[in-house]
């Protein structure tokens, strides 16, 4: 299974890498198009391209807050919480390192738990799986709320409706929180995903803009939740290919205006990626330098009693 697992993995990144080098082509033959749209980004204001650039780094932070409210419940007794700094570099490495083939960034961050926070690999799955849950709702909320503003004129709706969602799971969060339901980390987990949604439809507003053709709310919403509905198929690394053709069948200029979302997420991801990385190596390396220097001080149980020594089960978090 495993190795058919890998094989998969193989496949969906080069049919990923081939979504998207296709999608250059298509978009680099469109000579007329393509200088138009360069035009109208050269032009536009400063603001709205350092939006661009700015927008998927927010993301990066809501999808870290809803793993820190997530993962303290597979932390053992026994196990470092992990702080909000801490996620912040896992998932910044992971959206780096996701990009390469294999998805070597979802499987470096469940080692890291495991080694560092002593989470189990099945814990790491079962927050994920959640995770991927909690993002479906999500998308379905944005979706509905696109269906919804249909015949709503103007920005006031979308502001309205975006707002709506984000209020009733913060109130949810409140009252969960302080009745002492467990339930209160679902909530605002949720809150994270909705905001993270609320990004997105802000981040298509912009490069729609940027590439002079500005959608209506609604349909910014749609496209939004198009490309987050893709983001949900496990096949390539943060949707590569994938995402820009979908986007591309959504709305007219679609392929130009999710090739430039592309381009400044990676001018975003690059910075945050590198330096995560770095930080989650050094902080590895410091890690296993203490477990040896404490094992080597440690006497050796089993010769102190005459016996082997017989290792426990793992445990987990209740």
């Amino acid at each position: 299974m495993a190795g058919l697992a890998k094989y998969r993995k193989v496949v969906g990144a080069v049919f990923g890498f081939g979504l998207f080098a296709a999608a250059l082509v298509v978009l680099f033959r469109d000579t007329d198009g393509l200088s138009q749209a360069a035009e109208k980004v050269s032009g536009a204001p400063l603001w709205l391209l350092a939006a661009a650039v700015l927008l998927p780094m927010l993301n990066w932070l809501s999808v870290t807050g809803a793993f820190v409210v997530l993962i303290p419940r597979y932390v053992p007794p026994d196990g470092k919480q992990v702080d909000i700094g801490e996620m912040a570099a896992l998932v910044g490495s992971a959206w780096l390192l996701n990009y390469l083939p294999l998805r070597p960034g979802l499987v470096a961050r469940v080692a890291y738990h495991k080694t560092v926070n002593k989470v189990l690999a099945r814990d790491s799955a079962r927050m994920l799986v959640e995770s991927g849950a909690l993002t479906g709702v999500a998308v379905t909320t944005l979706l509905a709320i696109a269906v919804l503003m249909m015949n709503a004129p103007g920005t006031t709706a979308l502001i309205v409706s975006s707002v709506a969602p984000l209020g009733v799971t913060g109130l949810a969060w409140a009252v969960l929180g302080l009745s002492g339901s467990p339930l209160w980390r679902y909530a605002a987990a949720l809150e994270f995903k909705l905001l993270d949604m609320a990004i997105w439809v802000a981040r298509y507003a912009v490069v729609f803009s940027l590439v002079g053709a500005p959608l209506d709310a609604s349909r910014t919403v749609l496209v939004a939740a198009i490309s987050q509905f893709v983001l949900l198929v496990p096949l390539t690394g943060n949707g590569l290919g994938i995402r820009e053709w979908g986007v591309a069948l959504a709305a007219e200029a679609g392929l130009q205006a999710d090739v430039l979302n592309r381009a400044a997420e990676t001018l975003a991801v690059l910075p945050v990626g590198i330096i995560s990385t770095w930080w989650v190596a050094r902080k590895l390396a410091k890690h296993r330098g203490q477990a040896d220097t404490e094992e080597a001080r440690s006497p050796d149980p089993g010769n102190a009693r005459g016996g082997t020594v017989v290792s426990e089960p793992e445990g987990n978090a209740p």
